[in-house]
């Protein structure tokens, strides 16, 4: 799907575009920002501390995730991959 030629996107456009899109991008309040890809660094950091938590919080029902997880941050408005380290 194309992005619409406007300022403004729904957050239901963008969910649409994500589900066909090669890449990654974050949603912020009705714009969209396109995301770089991980570094080495990034996913050793990642991978270790992933593994550094999983054990400990595995009996606390908490669930751990080394990556490509987006969150709702703010209803409708913001929808992001948390945990991006930028070099």
């Amino acid at each position: 799907m194309e992005r619409p030629n406007r300022d403004y996107i729904s957050s239901e456009e963008y969910f649409e575009m994500e589900a066909s899109s090669e890449f990654k991008s974050e949603y912020f309040h009705g714009r969209i920002y396109a995301m770089t890809g991980a570094s080495f660094k990034h996913n050793l950091i990642a991978m270790n501390i992933t593994a550094a938590l999983f054990g400990p919080l595995r009996d606390l029902g908490c669930f751990i995730f080394s990556g490509d997880m987006r969150v709702q941050v703010e209803q409708g408005n913001h929808y992001a991959y948390p945990g991006r380290i930028e070099n």
